[in-house]
């Protein structure tokens, strides 16, 4: 068992990692499980030490020096659960998805993808988007929600000329 602040010493050093993101990354590990820690040992009269476990991690307890080693060898090599590359995350919502979620960007793609902010005219109109939406099974109330955010930033409102 080493010290928190040994562990994390190890952490910056093997993965060029600063202070505050190797803490982090550790802090997530024991609190995962993946690392092993006791929140302080008890040291028994035969010299050998007997730990308390249940506790949460802190910065005050031992890890486990394998368990750390383990964790920078999973930074470096990290083990793909398939053989499928994972999908190219394009939205700021990463890997998270929903129905609505993919409508919003399959909306992005189709009607503004192409957009000119030097030429309004290339601009989709909301009920455009809208009706493209209910087409494709969303309803309508979502539908105008979806248009509403996926508007360019400074174009007129109102019919065009």
């Amino acid at each position: 068992m080493i010290t928190f602040d040994e562990a994390v010493h190890i952490i910056k050093g093997q993965l060029s990692y600063d202070a505050k993101l190797a803490a982090k990354v550790l802090g997530s590990a024991m609190h995962s499980g993946s690392v092993g820690y006791s929140s302080q040992p008890i040291q028994t009269s035969d010299d050998s030490t007997t730990i308390i476990t249940g506790q949460p991690p802190s910065p005050s307890s031992l890890v486990s020096h394998d368990d750390v080693l383990d964790l920078i060898e999973s930074r470096r090599n990290p083990k793909r659960e398939s053989a499928v590359p994972p999908t190219p995350t394009l939205w700021p919502w990463g890997d998270y998805d929903t129905k609505l979620l993919r409508e919003l960007a399959a909306s992005a793609e189709r009607f503004w993808k192409n957009y000119d902010p030097a030429d309004p005219g290339t601009a989709p109109t909301n009920d455009q988007v809208i009706a493209w939406l209910i087409e494709r099974g969303v309803a309508k109330r979502n539908a105008q929600l979806i248009a509403t955010m996926l508007r360019a930033d400074g174009l007129p409102t109102g019919p065009r000329k």
